[in-house]
C-alpha cells in the first residue's frame, strides 16, 4: 500500500512539474486589439485607475497625488488627500468607487502613510470626491 501512494505521489508531482510555464511576457503583441487606446494625460509614476459614472477618471501616483482626468485629459489634482510615504512598495496605491457610488458618493483609498521614523503603515480613508 505505501508504495502505491508513493508512486501516486511522485507521478503527481512529476506530472506538475513536467509542464512548462507560460510567460506572457514573450508573446508577440497582436496585430489588433479589440478596443482603442488613446493616450490622454502623461503621470510621473500611475499606480491605480478609477473610472467615475461620468467618464471621468480618478488616478493615483505611488508617489503621492490623486489625479481626476478627463476624458479629454484635462488633470485636476484632488486635495486634502492623505499623508503618504512612498518609500520601496509603499507609496499611494488604490483607489476604489464604493458599489454604492452613485447614491453616496463614497471613494476609498489605501496608501501607506508615514509612521514611527523611518517606518509606515497600510491604511485605507474613505472620502467623498
Amino acid at each position: 500500500m505505501k508504495m502505491v501512494v508513493r508512486a501516486t505521489l511522485f507521478l503527481t508531482l512529476a506530472s506538475t512539474t513536467a509542464q512548462a510555464q507560460f510567460n506572457a511576457g514573450t508573446q508577440a503583441p497582436e496585430a489588433s486589439l479589440p478596443f482603442t487606446m488613446t493616450q490622454v494625460a502623461t503621470f510621473n509614476l500611475p499606480w491605480r485607475i478609477a473610472f467615475l459614472p461620468d467618464g471621468r477618471m480618478l488616478i493615483t501616483e505611488k508617489v503621492g497625488p490623486l489625479w481626476l482626468v478627463t476624458q479629454q485629459g484635462a488633470k485636476t489634482p484632488v486635495t486634502n488627500v492623505p499623508a503618504v510615504l512612498s518609500q520601496g512598495q509603499g507609496g499611494m496605491l488604490g483607489v476604489y468607487l464604493s458599489p454604492n457610488y452613485a447614491t453616496d458618493g463614497n471613494v476609498y483609498l489605501t496608501y501607506s502613510e508615514p509612521g514611527e521614523p523611518g517606518g509606515s503603515s497600510l491604511a485605507l480613508a474613505r472620502a467623498r470626491l
